[in-house]
């Protein structure tokens, strides 16, 4: 491999996915330990009680970084500005349509649908939003 192949290889940070499947294995080891508890115990340990969703929910951030990072290294500035904008307006179009329909009062397939179309824009938007165009100056000399 050569020295410039080397600085072109792409480090993705795998400890967070690690990390994240680490505490997956801790809250299905702790689920049935909290479960096995009675009332009075969960009422007074609290945060110990919600921990096994705790662990799962900043694994699915983990994971979702790991995410982001990876797309970043792969797609920042190897997009067209133009393409890039145009992909934005219609994960806000996405987002927008998904509210209408959330708000609309005749359907409830309108409100199903709002629904998961305004989840999948927004993941996507906060996905897009990290990947850097193309410059203009890039753009032209290709």
């Amino acid at each position: 491999m050569s020295v410039q192949q080397a600085a072109k290889r792409i480090h993705y940070p795998f400890f967070l996915l690690i990390a994240a499947a680490v505490l997956v294995v801790i809250a299905l080891i702790l689920a049935p330990i909290v479960d096995g508890q009675d009332d009075r115990w969960k009422a007074g340990n609290v945060l110990l009680t919600g921990m096994p969703f705790i662990l799962c929910f900043v694994a699915v951030v983990l994971s979702f970084i790991f995410l982001i990072v990876a797309v970043a290294l792969n797609f920042n500035g190897k997009i067209n500005a133009r393409l890039h904008r145009r992909v934005e307006l219609i994960i806000i179009g996405g987002i927008l349509l998904g509210v209408v329909g959330m708000f609309q009062s005749w359907a409830i397939e309108g409100y199903q649908i709002g629904f998961h179309l305004l989840l999948v824009c927004f993941i996507a938007f906060n996905i897009w939003g990290h990947i850097t165009p193309k410059s203009e100056r890039a753009s032209q000399q290709h």
